[in-house]
């Protein structure tokens, strides 16, 4: 079929869509993309959601503080867990996509943290990762609230908080 082969993923996109440059090859420079839909060329939005969802490294990992290396622990989540779960962060606040079942924040909570020592494993996984844990316990909250009730979900959402304050 041609185009960005990324693209054909049986969803909204469409051969126009997923076909952003000449001959059929996609642009790579965002900034290209960008003009290019100024001009009011909208074939190119699908790619640019795409870049938009996919995670970057800011910072040499060695260069990194501690809590933001996100390697993983033992009890926690591991670093391919985190990388996951970012990917899958990112791609759902631009594209309002459903979660991937292997990285459901509800899950992931669930399989790493459900134990009695459940604080003790999230101030473990804050050393290593402190901003993703904020994220993941802030996107448990509203599954929370339709399975538990809203008290469950202020609770988590004090949690949450708490762990952002400890971070930012």
């Amino acid at each position: 079929l041609g185009g960005v082969e990324g693209c054909w993923d049986g969803s909204f996109h469409t051969y126009k869509t997923c076909c952003l440059g000449t001959g059929g090859e996609a642009e790579a420079d965002f900034e290209v993309l960008l003009r290019q839909g100024d001009t009011g060329d909208a074939s190119v939005l699908p790619r640019l959601l795409q870049m938009l969802s996919e995670p970057v490294n800011c910072l040499p990992i060695e260069d990194a503080p501690r809590e933001i290396h996100c390697t993983g622990t033992p009890r926690g989540l591991q670093a391919g867990e985190w990388t996951s779960f970012f990917g899958a962060h990112a791609k759902s606040r631009y594209m309002r996509s459903e979660w991937p079942v292997e990285v459901d924040p509800m899950s992931l909570l669930r399989r790493c943290c459900a134990g009695e020592d459940e604080e003790e494993v999230i101030r473990e996984m804050e050393a290593d990762c402190g901003l993703g844990v904020s994220a993941l316990l802030f996107s448990t909250i509203t599954a929370l609230e339709r399975r538990q009730g809203p008290r469950t979900a202020r609770q988590q959402l004090s949690k949450a908080m708490a762990s952002r304050s400890r971070h930012w």
